[in-house]
């Protein structure tokens, strides 16, 4: 009988030591699993249904208010295929445009920190928009304007302009409640006219397509007897920057032996700003007469007036649309009607362009002075600060004060 008592003993305790063993490794597996799942949620950011509204710690109103709505992970927001829904990271808010990139900085080792996002900008295809008036003296409206695709200088002023038309839409009346005035027979005439890098543009709005870039300026201003200026110095350092109609021909710097190093330096600045290609040569009639590149002379007028294709050039001043009129000793600044206004004299600097009739490509610009210093000055602001004549038409440069061309 004792016999059979310790057998019966020795079996319950094998199977109760069976049991205990099975049910602490049912215990273990479950634990590592947990530990396991937390690691998984954190890194993927997923969530199986049945747990918590936690994440790795973090409750979901916290991902709302660090811009991750509703708690969504950064892989289902990686997913989202709505357009209009901005994707967002859980510690800072992407933009609609731009390429987003892990920043190497973020990573601490930490998995339960999600790396921020860095905002790499697209650069978008732009023009600058210029609204003025009174030849560029008072700015209405001066901006960049995303170029979308096959736009017109029409569709670029009117995304950014209250404009009103006339003939069919081709003509543009008003900008911003400033309308053209046509003063009848002999009266008082003021219209809208757009430039392109500064060349007075040969086609109505409608058909001209900018390219990036570009600088579009409307002025708004006074005109009698179809008088025009073919080229205008004010987009510098367009139009050798970018040129006209897409097409940016070398720019020619000519000059004078005794000149040569101000040309140097003047091709330098130009290089400097994104010029391509800028050469530097003497004076030169033939290239003068048929101009096939953006021409710069630079030199002293008693130097440059040797040459007769410049001398006629200063000759026909009523018509050329450059503002000055040089004369012996002195330079003769005009109005917007053509008519001399003031005389200047000493040492004056004169930077103006002109131009074969509107839509020239190849416009001519003058950097001349009177004396050695006063061409110095001009060179001076064109190479250390240019934006002096920024929006102007054409300058004289006296004792180092800035006159604005055409006078009032």
């Amino acid at each position: 009988m004792r016999g059979r008592t310790l057998i019966f003993f020795l079996m319950l305790f094998f199977v109760l030591s069976l049991l205990t063993a099975c049910g602490g490794k049912g215990t273990g597996e479950k634990n590592e699993n947990e530990v396991s799942g937390t690691s998984v949620e954190v890194q993927s950011g997923q969530k199986t249904a049945g747990e918590p509204k936690t994440k790795g710690g973090e409750n979901i109103e916290e991902a709302k208010e660090l811009g991750n709505p509703g708690g969504k992970s950064l892989t289902q927001q990686a997913q989202a295929t709505d357009p209009g829904e901005k994707k967002q990271n859980a510690r800072e808010t992407i933009p609609d445009s731009g390429v987003v990139k892990e920043n190497p900085a973020n990573k601490t080792g930490n998995s339960e920190k999600p790396a921020q996002a860095v905002v790499v900008p697209i650069n978008q295809d732009q023009i600058t928009l210029w609204i003025t008036r009174d030849f560029g003296r008072i700015t209405v409206l001066n901006r960049k304007v995303p170029l979308e695709k096959e736009w017109s200088v029409f569709e670029v002023l009117q995304s950014s302009a209250d404009i009103t038309t006339s003939y069919g839409g081709s003509y543009i009346e008003s900008i911003n409640g400033l309308k053209s005035v046509t003063g009848g027979f002999g009266g008082k005439k003021q219209d809208w006219l757009y430039y392109v890098n500064g060349v007075f543009c040969d086609v109505g709005a409608l058909d001209y397509y900018p390219c990036p870039g570009d600088v579009v300026w409307w002025d708004y201003h006074r005109w009698e007897n179809m008088a025009t200026f073919p080229s205008v110095i004010g987009c510098y350092p367009q139009p050798f920057l970018s040129g006209f109609r897409g097409q940016a021909n070398p720019t020619v710097i000519m000059s004078s032996e005794n000149h040569r190093d101000l040309a140097g330096k003047l091709k330098q600045s130009l290089e400097a700003q994104g010029v391509v290609a800028v050469n530097v040569k003497g004076l030169d009639p033939g290239l003068l007469e048929d101009r096939q590149n953006p021409v710069i002379i630079l030199g002293e007028w008693s130097e440059l007036s040797k040459v007769k294709w410049l001398e006629d050039l200063n000759k026909a001043y009523p018509k050329n649309g450059t503002c000055v009129h040089f004369t012996a000793g002195a330079v003769e600044l005009l109005d917007y009607k053509r008519h001399v206004a003031r005389t200047v004299s000493g040492d004056v600097g004169i930077v103006t362009a002109t131009g074969t009739g509107s839509g020239d490509p190849n416009p001519l610009w003058l950097v001349v002075g009177t004396s050695p210093k006063g061409l110095g000055q001009v060179v001076s602001v064109l190479v250390n600060n240019p934006g002096k004549i920024k929006g102007m038409y054409g300058t004289a440069i006296l004792e180092g004060k800035v006159i604005r061309l055409p006078l009032q």
